[in-house]
């Protein structure tokens, strides 16, 4: 059994790890010889979101769903739908995540009576796409309120919660309830921090 505590065990979060601190040393140098290709480099790092293997516990999930494709800004995006109700939740992944990666919450929701909604973001998990941003990522949850006439709450994470508020903002979208977990206060945040 693999102690927690060993550093093998341990995962290595995107700021600590080895690529970023060789970046961390070129991109000084290369935005002083070439600023025009540093730049072009850097957003396409800051747009591009990291695809992981799908954990065994999200598959399980996702073999439960009904998964049907919408296109939303002229991408194939992913959605999976849990449960038979006209009541609709919407569940909105992180930057690197999935539509499974909040499937803790389906269970108890359907059993509540409701429709689980959640899709893989543009150029997250199984939708077209390689890179993002949040313009697209709030079209895309619009499309989805559209599609599916509306939804009755939105449980958000991280990203996907800055995306959740900016879309309610932008597309004037009605729902009862918004649960933000771990949303960022502020979008300059996201761009300092990068």
């Amino acid at each position: 059994m693999n102690d927690p505590a060993s550093p093998k065990s341990q995962r290595v979060g995107f700021a600590d790890h080895p690529g970023i601190s060789v970046l961390r040393i070129l991109f000084p140098v290369l935005a002083k010889l070439a600023p025009t290709m540093a730049a072009k480099l850097a957003l396409k790092i800051f747009l591009t979101p990291p695809r992981h293997k799908e954990p065994t516990w999200e598959a399980h999930f996702s073999a439960l769903a009904t998964r049907t494709t919408i296109l939303a800004e002229s991408q194939q995006i992913v959605v999976y739908s849990w449960g038979g109700s006209h009541k609709n939740i919407l569940l909105c992944h992180a930057w690197g995540g999935r539509g499974t990666q909040l499937a803790k919450f389906i269970e108890p929701l359907v059993l509540a009576g409701y429709r689980v909604v959640a899709f893989d973001a543009p150029g997250h998990g199984r939708s077209s796409g390689k890179r993002t941003d949040m313009m697209e990522y709030s079209a895309t949850i619009q499309a989805l309120d559209q599609h599916f006439s509306g939804f009755d709450a939105l449980i958000a994470h991280s990203f996907g919660a800055g995306n959740a508020v900016f879309a309610v903002s932008r597309f004037r979208l009605q729902t009862a309830k918004i649960v933000l977990i771990g949303c960022f206060s502020h979008g300059k945040w996201i761009i300092q921090r990068f």
